[in-house]
């Protein structure tokens, strides 16, 4: 039988501001003193030290580990599948209206290129129909829409929306949109906000920037001037829409300068007050592979260092990028959950992930 091991679960680690320890049971951070960290780290004498005897009386520096590591199949997925599934994507179209340098469907990566497939309704309901068959314990249902450019199916979406309001009265829907932003006028954008749709708008800077990536399809002509007056026109006409359900996703290319991107958003008026996520360019399945410059390399971490320093205080959140700001928003999520409770300890049996979501999602 293997041994069990009666050491603290515990990491230790020193930087510029103290000696600190990891608990592994309850998912805390300590500070410690000096002489608890050497009497830990090198397990001697440990009993001696107050600082230790004070925090084993808290619940602390518990010796239980995970002895058997279990998937989450075991014992989650089927109910999961069954009755949790409460977020559908629906890919109407491989088309889209621009061509962006660095997409994916490009013809740079190893994987499909914009073509003119589009989805049928009744593969769509057929997708539909899965979402509200295994969704009994949800609430809350939501559907996205994706492409290519999922606007140019506009009547598609409709009918998808329709259909959905047809079938369920006691369940929140909630649709879901990312788009190049090109096609947000009119009657479109009308029936998205009358839909009370959350709009993701694709945008990646100044217009020399934007305009080098984003350019119409079969042409020279970028679409910075038309998405801006889209988005502009839905801040000044609709300005509580724009502020709850309009976010900018920004794709930021290693060769451009980060700090020039993050800049332009923090001075141009409109995106004041703006939700914005962001990534760089993929290299994953990348024919060739993306030359990062030393600038944009410490640019991009000195702007993170910056926002680790806003969450300790240091300096205003005014003073950081928006670009990166989602990523600590990340860190959070992950490191919501034991500690909450300092008397917990892992169980023998330990699931492999770490939260379960209410709404699974389906990509179709």
């Amino acid at each position: 039988m293997k041994e069990v091991n009666k050491e603290p679960f515990i990491h230790l680690f020193s930087c510029s501001t103290g000696y600190y320890l990891y608990d592994v049971n309850t998912d805390s951070i300590l500070k410690v003193t000096p002489d608890t960290y050497q009497r830990l780290e090198k397990r001697e004498n440990i009993e001696e030290n107050e600082q230790i005897r004070k925090l084993k009386k808290y619940g602390y520096l518990k010796t239980s580990h995970v002895q058997i590591s279990e998937h989450p199949v075991t014992k989650l997925l089927p109910s999961l599948y069954e009755n949790r599934i409460g977020n559908l994507t629906l890919q109407v179209t491989q088309q889209c209206n621009l061509r962006c340098d660095y997409c994916v469907y490009s013809g740079k990566y190893y994987t499909r290129t914009h073509s003119n497939k589009r989805m049928s309704f009744e593969m769509a309901k057929k997708g539909l129909d899965f979402l509200l068959s295994h969704s009994s314990a949800c609430e809350e249902l939501r559907v996205g829409f994706y492409g290519g450019e999922p606007l140019l199916e506009f009547e598609l979406i409709k009918r998808c929306v329709e259909y959905m309001e047809t079938q369920t009265k006691d369940k929140a829907i909630h649709y879901q949109i990312t788009t190049n932003g090109t096609l947000l006028k009119g009657e479109i954008l009308t029936y998205l906000i009358e839909k009370k749709f959350e709009i993701t708008i694709s945008f990646d800077g100044p217009k020399e920037i934007h305009d080098r990536y984003r350019k119409f399809a079969g042409s020279d002509k970028g679409s910075y001037d038309t998405v801006m007056q889209n988005a502009r026109y839905i801040k000044e006409h609709y300005h509580n829409f724009f502020i709850s359900n309009v976010t900018f996703n920004t794709v930021i290319s290693p060769e451009e300068s980060y700090s020039c991107i993050g800049n332009y958003f923090k001075g141009e008026e409109l995106f004041q007050d703006a939700v914005f996520t962001s990534g760089l360019v993929k290299d994953e399945g990348k024919k060739e592979k993306n030359t990062v410059s030393d600038r944009f390399s410490e640019e991009y971490q000195y702007e993170y260092f910056k926002l680790l320093m806003s969450k300790l205080g240091k300096i205003r959140k005014e003073n950081t990028s928006v670009l990166g700001r989602e990523q600590v928003e990340f860190l959070k999520m992950l490191r919501g959950g034991k500690q909450q409770d300092e008397d917990i300890e892992l169980p023998k049996n330990g699931i492999m992930v770490a939260h379960v979501y209410q709404g699974s999602e389906v990509y179709l």
